[in-house]
Protein backbone atom coordinates (compact mmCIF):
# COMPACT_ATOMS: atom_id res chain seq x y z
CA UNK A 1 0.00 0.00 0.00
CA UNK A 2 2.99 2.15 1.06
CA UNK A 3 4.64 1.35 -2.45
CA UNK A 4 1.18 2.26 -4.35
CA UNK A 5 0.41 5.47 -2.56
CA UNK A 6 4.19 6.51 -2.90
CA UNK A 7 4.37 5.72 -6.81
CA UNK A 8 1.37 7.38 -7.35
CA UNK A 9 2.43 10.35 -5.65
CA UNK A 10 6.02 10.79 -7.31
CA UNK A 11 4.17 9.56 -11.16
CA UNK A 12 1.44 12.72 -10.32
CA UNK A 13 4.52 15.14 -9.21
CA UNK A 14 6.67 14.43 -11.95
CA UNK A 15 3.95 14.53 -15.02
CA UNK A 16 2.74 18.05 -13.51
CA UNK A 17 6.33 18.80 -13.15
CA UNK A 18 7.17 18.61 -16.93
CA UNK A 19 3.70 20.17 -18.13
CA UNK A 20 5.16 23.49 -15.71
CA UNK A 21 7.96 23.24 -17.82
CA UNK A 22 6.69 23.25 -20.94
CA UNK A 23 4.35 26.31 -20.30
CA UNK A 24 7.79 27.82 -19.25
CA UNK A 25 9.12 26.84 -22.50
CA UNK A 26 6.07 28.46 -24.45
CA UNK A 27 5.56 31.58 -22.63
CA UNK A 28 9.74 31.94 -23.29
CA UNK A 29 8.83 31.85 -27.05
CA UNK A 30 5.85 33.90 -27.30
CA UNK A 31 7.73 37.08 -25.23
CA UNK A 32 11.04 36.26 -27.57
CA UNK A 33 9.00 36.56 -30.97
CA UNK A 34 7.10 39.49 -29.68
CA UNK A 35 10.26 41.34 -28.97
CA UNK A 36 12.04 40.47 -32.02
CA UNK A 37 8.62 41.84 -33.95
CA UNK A 38 9.04 44.86 -32.30
CA UNK A 39 12.66 45.38 -32.88
CA UNK A 40 12.17 45.25 -36.77
CA UNK A 41 9.56 48.22 -36.39
CA UNK A 42 11.19 51.74 -37.45
CA UNK A 43 11.81 54.32 -34.66
CA UNK A 44 9.14 57.11 -34.88
CA UNK A 45 5.48 56.70 -34.52
CA UNK A 46 4.93 56.22 -38.51
CA UNK A 47 2.33 54.12 -39.33
CA UNK A 48 3.88 51.29 -42.55
CA UNK A 49 0.94 48.74 -43.09
CA UNK A 50 3.11 46.89 -45.34
CA UNK A 51 5.62 45.80 -42.92
CA UNK A 52 3.55 45.21 -40.17
CA UNK A 53 1.75 42.71 -42.30
CA UNK A 54 5.27 41.17 -43.59
CA UNK A 55 6.07 40.78 -40.06
CA UNK A 56 2.58 39.58 -39.04
CA UNK A 57 3.05 37.07 -41.72
CA UNK A 58 6.03 35.08 -40.22
CA UNK A 59 4.73 35.30 -36.54
CA UNK A 60 3.51 32.08 -34.63
CA UNK A 61 1.76 33.56 -31.68
CA UNK A 62 1.39 37.23 -32.17
CA UNK A 63 -2.29 37.89 -33.81
CA UNK A 64 -1.94 41.60 -34.27
CA UNK A 65 1.20 44.64 -34.32
CA UNK A 66 0.70 48.29 -34.50
CA UNK A 67 0.97 51.48 -32.84
CA UNK A 68 -0.16 52.80 -29.74
CA UNK A 69 -0.63 56.31 -28.28
CA UNK A 70 -1.28 55.40 -24.44
CA UNK A 71 -4.04 53.34 -24.31
CA UNK A 72 -5.47 54.08 -27.88
CA UNK A 73 -4.01 51.89 -30.82
CA UNK A 74 -3.75 54.65 -33.71
CA UNK A 75 -2.14 51.26 -36.88
CA UNK A 76 -2.39 48.00 -36.71
CA UNK A 77 -1.59 45.17 -39.25
CA UNK A 78 -5.41 44.85 -39.85
CA UNK A 79 -6.55 48.97 -40.30
CA UNK A 80 -3.09 50.06 -41.08
CA UNK A 81 -3.66 53.97 -39.76
CA UNK A 82 -7.37 53.70 -40.00
CA UNK A 83 -7.39 52.02 -36.26
CA UNK A 84 -8.98 53.49 -33.80
CA UNK A 85 -9.15 50.88 -31.32
CA UNK A 86 -9.68 52.10 -27.17
CA UNK A 87 -8.44 49.72 -24.80
CA UNK A 88 -8.91 52.20 -21.85
CA UNK A 89 -6.86 51.53 -17.88
CA UNK A 90 -4.18 49.02 -18.69
CA UNK A 91 -4.88 45.71 -16.40
CA UNK A 92 -1.04 45.48 -15.56
CA UNK A 93 2.01 48.29 -15.39
CA UNK A 94 5.38 47.23 -14.88
CA UNK A 95 7.56 49.81 -13.60
CA UNK A 96 11.16 47.76 -14.57
CA UNK A 97 10.94 48.47 -18.04
CA UNK A 98 7.44 50.55 -18.35
CA UNK A 99 5.51 47.46 -20.45
CA UNK A 100 1.80 48.06 -19.84
CA UNK A 101 -0.86 44.92 -20.69
CA UNK A 102 -4.13 44.95 -21.54
CA UNK A 103 -5.35 41.50 -20.73
CA UNK A 104 -9.14 41.00 -22.02
CA UNK A 105 -11.99 38.90 -24.15
CA UNK A 106 -10.19 40.14 -27.42
CA UNK A 107 -6.65 38.73 -26.11
CA UNK A 108 -3.98 39.99 -24.67
CA UNK A 109 -2.36 43.21 -25.41
CA UNK A 110 1.14 44.48 -24.47
CA UNK A 111 2.55 48.18 -25.24
CA UNK A 112 6.24 49.02 -24.77
CA UNK A 113 6.74 53.16 -25.87
CA UNK A 114 4.73 53.61 -29.04
CA UNK A 115 4.38 49.74 -30.30
CA UNK A 116 1.80 47.03 -29.20
CA UNK A 117 1.40 43.59 -30.29
CA UNK A 118 -1.93 41.37 -29.66
CA UNK A 119 -1.66 37.75 -28.89
CA UNK A 120 -4.20 34.78 -28.56
CA UNK A 121 -4.09 33.92 -25.03
CA UNK A 122 -4.70 30.33 -25.73
CA UNK A 123 -1.52 29.96 -27.16
CA UNK A 124 0.75 29.93 -24.35
CA UNK A 125 -1.63 26.90 -23.53
CA UNK A 126 -2.42 25.34 -26.94
CA UNK A 127 -0.56 22.06 -25.77
CA UNK A 128 -1.48 18.31 -25.28
CA UNK A 129 -2.73 18.14 -21.09
CA UNK A 130 -2.43 15.29 -18.89
CA UNK A 131 -6.15 13.84 -18.04
CA UNK A 132 -7.64 16.03 -14.89
CA UNK A 133 -4.73 18.73 -15.30
CA UNK A 134 -5.40 22.71 -15.44
CA UNK A 135 -2.95 25.17 -16.20
CA UNK A 136 -2.34 28.73 -15.46
CA UNK A 137 0.02 31.21 -16.35
CA UNK A 138 0.48 34.26 -14.11
CA UNK A 139 2.48 37.72 -14.57
CA UNK A 140 5.57 37.31 -12.01
CA UNK A 141 5.49 40.97 -11.23
CA UNK A 142 2.12 41.60 -10.38
CA UNK A 143 0.78 37.70 -10.19
CA UNK A 144 -1.81 39.09 -12.57
CA UNK A 145 -3.41 35.75 -14.26
CA UNK A 146 -2.72 36.14 -17.78
CA UNK A 147 -4.67 32.72 -18.83
CA UNK A 148 -5.87 29.07 -17.62
CA UNK A 149 -6.93 26.30 -19.09
CA UNK A 150 -10.04 25.70 -16.48
CA UNK A 151 -10.82 28.16 -13.45
CA UNK A 152 -8.52 27.03 -10.11
CA UNK A 153 -8.92 28.79 -6.81
CA UNK A 154 -7.72 32.57 -6.02
CA UNK A 155 -6.03 31.53 -2.99
CA UNK A 156 -4.27 28.90 -4.54
CA UNK A 157 -2.96 31.23 -7.57
CA UNK A 158 -2.13 33.79 -4.84
CA UNK A 159 -0.43 31.03 -3.38
CA UNK A 160 2.11 30.18 -6.37
CA UNK A 161 2.91 33.81 -6.90
CA UNK A 162 4.37 33.47 -3.87
CA UNK A 163 5.78 30.18 -4.01
CA UNK A 164 6.99 30.59 -7.30
CA UNK A 165 8.93 27.36 -7.41
CA UNK A 166 8.06 24.22 -6.02
CA UNK A 167 5.38 22.18 -5.12
CA UNK A 168 2.16 23.02 -3.46
CA UNK A 169 -0.78 21.24 -1.99
CA UNK A 170 -3.80 23.86 -1.20
CA UNK A 171 -7.77 23.85 -2.17
CA UNK A 172 -7.88 20.07 -2.92
CA UNK A 173 -5.07 20.61 -5.32
CA UNK A 174 -1.65 19.42 -6.12
CA UNK A 175 -0.01 21.96 -7.84
CA UNK A 176 3.87 22.40 -9.43
CA UNK A 177 4.66 25.83 -9.98
CA UNK A 178 7.73 26.95 -11.78
CA UNK A 179 8.74 30.40 -13.24
CA UNK A 180 10.34 30.85 -16.44
CA UNK A 181 13.43 30.93 -17.63
CA UNK A 182 13.53 35.04 -17.93
CA UNK A 183 11.32 35.30 -14.65
CA UNK A 184 8.38 36.95 -16.75
CA UNK A 185 6.32 34.49 -15.46
CA UNK A 186 5.16 31.91 -13.10
CA UNK A 187 2.99 28.71 -14.73
CA UNK A 188 1.35 26.43 -12.47
CA UNK A 189 -0.09 23.11 -13.50
CA UNK A 190 -2.56 21.17 -11.17
CA UNK A 191 -4.54 18.71 -10.63
CA UNK A 192 -7.14 17.54 -7.73
CA UNK A 193 -6.30 14.95 -4.98
CA UNK A 194 -9.62 13.38 -5.71
CA UNK A 195 -8.28 12.96 -9.35
CA UNK A 196 -5.07 11.16 -7.37
CA UNK A 197 -7.26 9.14 -5.21
CA UNK A 198 -9.12 8.17 -7.72
CA UNK A 199 -5.99 7.36 -9.81
CA UNK A 200 -4.52 5.39 -5.99
CA UNK A 201 -7.85 3.13 -5.96
CA UNK A 202 -8.06 2.15 -9.63
CA UNK A 203 -4.60 1.12 -9.58
CA UNK A 204 -4.64 -1.18 -6.35
CA UNK A 205 -5.73 -4.68 -7.39
CA UNK A 206 -3.44 -4.68 -9.98
CA UNK A 207 -0.36 -3.01 -8.05
CA UNK A 208 -1.65 -5.28 -4.83
CA UNK A 209 -1.33 -8.70 -6.92
CA UNK A 210 2.29 -7.48 -8.03
CA UNK A 211 2.76 -7.10 -4.56
CA UNK A 212 1.43 -10.44 -3.01
CA UNK A 213 3.65 -12.06 -6.10
CA UNK A 214 6.70 -10.25 -5.05
CA UNK A 215 6.02 -10.98 -1.10
CA UNK A 216 5.53 -14.77 -2.05
CA UNK A 217 8.70 -14.76 -4.27
CA UNK A 218 10.59 -13.10 -1.08
CA UNK A 219 9.13 -15.80 1.15
CA UNK A 220 10.27 -18.68 -0.81
CA UNK A 221 13.56 -17.07 -1.49
CA UNK A 222 14.01 -16.92 2.21
CA UNK A 223 12.78 -20.13 3.31
CA UNK A 224 14.82 -22.35 0.87
CA UNK A 225 18.04 -19.92 1.90
CA UNK A 226 16.20 -20.62 5.70
CA UNK A 227 16.83 -24.42 5.02
CA UNK A 228 19.62 -24.92 2.94
CA UNK A 229 21.73 -23.38 6.05
CA UNK A 230 20.48 -25.29 8.72
CA UNK A 231 19.84 -28.60 6.85
CA UNK A 232 21.96 -31.88 7.99
CA UNK A 233 24.16 -31.79 5.13
CA UNK A 234 25.21 -27.95 5.90
CA UNK A 235 25.40 -29.12 9.63
CA UNK A 236 28.21 -31.47 9.21
CA UNK A 237 30.14 -29.55 6.64
CA UNK A 238 29.98 -27.15 9.49
CA UNK A 239 31.47 -29.06 12.29
CA UNK A 240 34.30 -30.83 9.34
CA UNK A 241 35.32 -26.95 8.62
CA UNK A 242 35.56 -26.25 12.40
CA UNK A 243 36.82 -29.88 13.66
CA UNK A 244 33.97 -30.41 16.45
CA UNK A 245 32.99 -33.68 15.13
CA UNK A 246 33.35 -36.44 17.81
CA UNK A 247 32.92 -40.00 16.72
CA UNK A 248 31.32 -42.26 18.92
CA UNK A 249 31.62 -46.94 18.29
CA UNK A 250 29.32 -48.75 20.42
CA UNK A 251 29.63 -52.07 19.69
CA UNK A 252 26.65 -54.57 18.45
CA UNK A 253 25.64 -57.46 20.43
CA UNK A 254 24.00 -60.81 19.37
CA UNK A 255 22.19 -62.12 21.99
CA UNK A 256 21.32 -65.66 19.82
CA UNK A 257 22.14 -68.47 20.94
CA UNK A 258 23.74 -69.91 23.56
CA UNK A 259 26.22 -67.41 24.41
CA UNK A 260 26.04 -63.59 23.72
CA UNK A 261 28.40 -62.65 21.38
CA UNK A 262 30.14 -59.40 19.98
Amino acid sequence: LGWASWTEWHSARDELGGVARALDHRSVQVRREGLRLATKLPEGEDCDRILLRKLLANSHYVRDIGRIHNSRIYCNAMDGSGARIELGPPSVMRDTDGLRMWIGARGIYAALGTSFLRMDPMSLIDMPLPDNTAVAVLDAESGHLLVHSEPLPQSLLEAAAKLRQGELRQDGYLAMVSSSEDSRTIDVAARPLSALQMAFLTSLPKRLSVGAALGALCFALVLAAFMRHYSLMSELRRALRMRSLDVALQPIVSAVGPEPRI
